[in-house]
């Protein structure tokens, strides 16, 4: 099978592994290879080609920031999921407070 083929056999709907994307863009930003004769030796249109480019090019940043600013990102997610969390089980609890009060009350205790 021919490297730079789509994985899919059906040629009526192509389907494009990271991989097989990640190569054509190596090839053409590494290479020089010109997106058209990627576009022609693969069977993709141009565009499609260019959009994966773009998503490279895009994610870059995310990919060359340093650590700490990744590690803060993260604790930051991680904080705030901790927080819903903290929030959700407080409304828990003033739920099952305010149960166990009607509970005392219908019952005459005080």
């Amino acid at each position: 099978m021919d490297p730079t083929m789509p994985s899919n056999p059906n040629p009526s709907r192509r389907h494009w592994t990271a991989a097989e994307k990640a190569k054509l863009v190596r090839r053409h930003l590494r290479d020089g290879i010109p997106v058209a004769t990627l576009a022609d030796e693969c069977g993709a249109a141009p565009s499609q080609i260019h959009g994966w480019i773009r998503a490279v090019l895009d994610g870059a940043d995310q990919v060359l920031a340093d650590k700490r600013e990744r590690d803060d990102q993260r604790a930051g997610k991680a904080l705030a999921a901790k927080d819903e969390r903290i929030r959700h089980l407080e409304e828990v609890a003033a739920e099952l407070s305010m149960e166990v009060l009607q509970l005392k009350k219908s019952r005459g205790a005080t």
